[in-house]
């Protein structure tokens, strides 16, 4: 339809006219867009013998097939050249509105992300991906429903920079989604593990407040199970690791303003503000972030009891002092996710609809 377009060809089959307001074509192609299918694709096709022929329900099971014989540079705004598709296409007219919908399930393997969001907002993203698709459900060239599951691997943050107002962003992610199901606009189920890793600990803490570190920050995440608007259970990880073969610093006015201003801790008086150096050593940062039902506790991972979350080197006597350490009780993240929740529910689809139809089309479409 309209930008996407599948063609069949080096077909065989018989048509069913047995019942006179329905008639049933049932075919095996050999082609799909010009490209071969040994194995065929098998198409049934409901149409109505009135003013000439008009269908209104074709199913297709397609084999494995390269993600390439689909065609869909001219709707995606670039070539396709990796990955594999197999599965089922329903395309039929809605009973409650006589509009057209398209319902598809079926295995995306190793697709390249950067090949199918190259007109994304703030795309093309790099990395990879694999999907196994329960159910998608489309109207007007939007997505409505979707549930499935799947993983991404090495999706590089550097494009998302701009979205975060940030200048440049470092590190990459891979996940694995165990489920996933989102219907009109609205995350109604995600369970997913993962790790982020090579981020700068600079440019984290440069969201709060100015100024340099060294280092890099992993965050490995766990279990993590959101269902409607409540965060049923998560375990987190972060950490800092030093730059090979040296030290760690961050500088003091950064570390004091994310350290009291951004996150909320009072300063030790057991090492005075005006004794710290510009640049401070840290030995240890991180953290473990534990949420049940919407409510966070933040543990520390080092330290004694191994409740410190930032552990500097006393600039004077040498020795390591946890300047910022876990707190007793919760943090009620509902607002937090109920106003994400809020954003969702004002997306419009209009909107995506006129920024896909604004984007430069090639010539040939």
């Amino acid at each position: 339809k309209e930008r996407f377009r599948l063609t069949c060809s080096g077909a065989s089959g018989d048509v069913d006219l047995s019942q006179p307001d329905v008639g049933v074509a049932r075919f095996t192609a050999h082609q799909l867009n010009g490209a071969p299918v040994p194995d065929g694709v098998r198409i049934v096709a409901e149409f109505l013998p009135e003013e000439g022929l008009q269908v209104r329900d074709i199913r297709l099971s397609v084999p494995s097939i390269p993600l390439s014989a689909l065609r869909l540079e001219s709707f995606l705004g670039s070539d396709v050249t990796h990955g594999a598709f197999d599965g089922a296409i329903h395309y039929h007219i809605r009973e409650e509105d006589g509009m057209p919908a398209v319902e598809v399930g079926g295995r995306i393997d190793d697709a390249e992300l950067a090949e199918l969001t190259q007109t994304a907002p703030y795309g093309p993203y790099q990395g990879n991906v694999s999907l196994t698709v329960d159910e998608a459900r489309f109207a007007d060239r939007l997505i409505t429903h979707f549930q499935g599951r799947g993983a991404i691997r090495n999706l590089s943050f550097g494009s998302f920079a701009p979205l975060l107002q940030m200048p440049a962003l470092d590190g990459a992610a891979s996940f694995v989604f165990d489920d996933v199901h989102i219907a009109l606009g609205i995350v109604h189920r995600l369970k997913l593990n993962g790790e982020v890793r090579d981020v700068s600990l600079a440019q984290l803490l440069n969201r709060w407040a100015s100024g340099g570190a060294t280092g890099t920050v992993t965050v490995r995440v766990n279990n993590f199970e959101l269902i409607e608007e409540t965060i049923r259970s998560a375990d987190i990880e972060i950490s800092v690791v030093p730059p090979a073969s040296a030290k760690g610093y961050v500088e003091r006015q950064l570390l004091l303003d994310v350290a009291e201003k951004a996150l909320g801790f009072e300063w030790p008086s057991a090492i005075p503000k005006r004794m710290l150096p510009d640049r401070v050593e840290y030995v240890a940062i991180g953290a473990r972030l534990i949420v049940r039902d919407n409510q966070l506790r933040v543990l520390g991972t080092h330290g004694s009891g191994g409740r410190a979350i930032v552990t500097i080197r006393d600039p004077i006597f040498g020795s390591e002092v946890a300047v910022a350490k876990e707190r007793s009780g919760a943090i009620d993240l509902g607002p937090y996710v109920h106003e994400a929740f809020a954003r969702m529910r004002s997306y419009r689809p209009e909107d995506v609809k006129g920024w896909i139809d604004a984007r430069p089309r090639n010539p040939d479409e």
